[in-house]
């Protein structure tokens, strides 16, 4: 219900408020509520739209995808159970799941960066899960610039490619 919402068999009062600018609609008539509602939404859409233009522009960030992961090498006895965590200059983005005994993972996981601007380095690094300590089997930084790419960094044993768009 929206707020202010009163609802009895023969009349609905609906008020919304939104950015100082507030729609009221009565409706007597039940087969009268949807043109009514059709106008007051349109009315509140075109409301919400003039406030927002009067805010200054907002950056779109960065996003970071399309982890993949080639030929990873952890312990000497066992397949590595790798791992990414991600960076934008100093904010730590978070991290992947790991992925049990696999040379070459793929990560569905996407990272965001609201705030980023270009200039700043992305940092990404590949992990190997161990039951102690986790060992480190490789990492990358590249300066973001705006666009779209795919970045592919090599390891001295294995490689990690993933994608990154910042607007």
């Amino acid at each position: 219900m929206i707020k202010g919402e009163s609802q009895s068999s023969d009349r609905t009062e609906a008020t919304a408020q939104t950015t100082g600018v507030t729609a009221q609609t009565t409706v007597l008539d039940h087969s009268l509520a949807m043109t009514s509602c059709y106008f007051t939404s349109r009315f509140l859409l075109l409301a919400c739209g003039l406030a927002m233009s009067h805010l200054s522009p907002v950056h779109a960030g960065l996003r970071v995808w399309g982890f993949q992961a080639s030929n990873l090498v952890g312990d000497p006895t066992t397949p590595p159970d790798p791992y990414v965590k991600v960076w934008y200059g100093n904010t730590f983005g978070g991290m992947t799941d790991f992925q049990k005994d696999i040379h070459s993972p793929v990560w569905k996981a996407e990272f965001n960066f609201p705030s980023a601007r270009a200039g700043s380095g992305i940092l990404v690094e590949v992990w190997d899960k161990d039951l102690m300590h986790d060992d480190q089997l490789g990492k990358c930084s590249n300066t973001a610039k705006e666009g779209s790419y795919t970045v592919t960094c090599r390891f001295s044993r294995g490689h990690i490619t993933y994608s990154y768009e910042m607007s």
